[in-house]
């Protein structure tokens, strides 16, 4: 697999994550709703169902997570300024509510087996949702176990890069840089250098260059040698190009 050289990055810019939009309770504009004909969203297919993408998810609804944490489900449309019960639909799915960034999410108890696959239920902003763990556990540029995917390990707008891309199981939590710029290395790895690169994945990522034999790489990571220059990666990956 090649991995391509893109663009130079800035390290002056640190991307951030905010906590989790409020939920709205789902039992607010039930009855209006009830009462009117025209419901503003149409659903069709397997909503609140896992998923990996949109084409999974049935019209109207996409392959989303609850901001901030991970886990991917097929989340009907809502209208938080305007909610009127639409993520129910028909009452079919139990208690449900509509999140501030405009997206359903069902309403979960914490000791109840009622959260669809790969979802766990968790608190979001004081309310119980089906919303999977946590992103962030393994830190900008840390070591993850979720290769090529937005897994668990690593923050919000960044890609657990490994795999067959490094030939290694595990991978690095690497942040996008759709605009070229990447965030400063953490502290005490200021001499691996952060560039923007076109690595196959969905979004461009920042690697960390480094000096074989030289540079300290994150924990659980060495500097992999690519000839002209080296990348922080998890120790025992080989060479991607």
């Amino acid at each position: 697999m090649t991995l391509l050289l893109a663009l130079a990055c800035t390290p002056d810019e640190t991307l951030t994550k905010g906590p989790p939009p409020p939920a709205h309770d789902s039992e607010q504009g039930q009855d209006s709703a009830r009462e009117d004909s025209d419901p503003p969203f149409s659903y069709a297919g397997p909503a609140y169902e896992p998923c990996v993408s949109d084409a999974q998810c049935g019209a109207g609804s996409d392959c989303t997570t609850v901001p901030g944490f991970a886990g991917a489900y097929c989340a009907p449309p809502c209208d938080p300024d305007d909610y009127r019960g639409e993520c129910d639909l028909d009452g079919s799915y139990g208690q449900t509510t509509c999140l501030d960034n405009g997206r359903c999410a069902q309403v979960c108890e914490a000791d109840a087996e009622d959260c669809p696959e790969s979802l766990e239920c968790a608190q979001v902003d004081g309310v119980l949702l089906c919303a999977g763990e946590p992103f962030g556990q393994a830190g900008m540029y840390g070591t993850c176990s979720h290769p090529n995917v937005d897994g668990v390990d690593c923050p919000a707008e960044s890609s657990c890069f490994g795999g067959e891309y490094i030939n290694h199981d595990s991978g690095i939590c690497l942040p996008w840089c759709d605009d070229g710029t990447c965030p400063t290395p953490p502290e005490g790895l200021e001499s691996a250098s952060p560039l923007c690169y076109e690595a196959g994945l969905e979004h461009p990522v920042c690697v960390l260059l480094c000096t074989p034999g030289v540079a300290v790489c994150p924990d659980e990571q060495e500097c992999l040698d690519l000839g002209f220059t080296g990348i922080c990666a998890p120790i025992g990956a080989t060479s991607p190009i």
